[in-house]
């Protein structure tokens, strides 16, 4: 029986934070792969010139800190793509029911910001910390009412 006819389905919640997770990490490689691109250039210019991995890994560890330091472009990067997966998998988790899907796209949101909030503790609180975790869970809740509509509009 699908679960799209049965109006008692109910989705396990580990499932919602399952969904978090994926979301948060896919959001987070993407993050990363400047720091990689970075990091892999550096490493063949510098390496053969200077002959010191000391010096060749605290060069491209600075340039990569100041690059993720100064540069908003990638801030605002990872907080739209962030939101646009946490969208994505509300929107696709809910599709199957309509029953509470609000609900069940909250919980997606807030794991994938408790995660940003893990992730973004060491450079302290403020605002870089507060709009990804909005963004997460207002992603979430936008997902599952749009689940919602839907439901209602078929």
């Amino acid at each position: 029986m699908s679960s799209v006819n049965n109006p008692n389905f109910k989705p396990p919640w580990w499932k919602d934070i399952l969904n978090g997770f994926i979301a948060w990490i896919i959001a987070f490689v993407i993050l990363i792969i400047p720091a990689f691109v970075v990091g892999i250039n550096m490493a063949f210019d510098l390496g053969p010139k200077l002959n010191d991995n000391a010096e060749v890994s605290r060069r491209i560890s600075h340039a990569i800190s100041e690059m993720y330091g100064s540069n908003l472009n990638i801030r605002i990067g990872y907080i739209v793509v962030l939101g646009i997966l946490v969208f994505w998998r509300s929107w696709v988790n809910t599709r199957h029911f309509t029953e509470r899907s609000i609900l069940h796209g909250a919980i997606i949101g807030s794991a994938a910001a408790i995660l940003v909030v893990v992730q973004m503790t060491p450079s302290g609180a403020g605002i870089h910390m507060v709009i990804p975790v909005v963004v997460s869970i207002a992603a979430g809740l936008i997902g599952g009412m749009k689940r919602v509509s839907r439901g209602i509009a078929q």
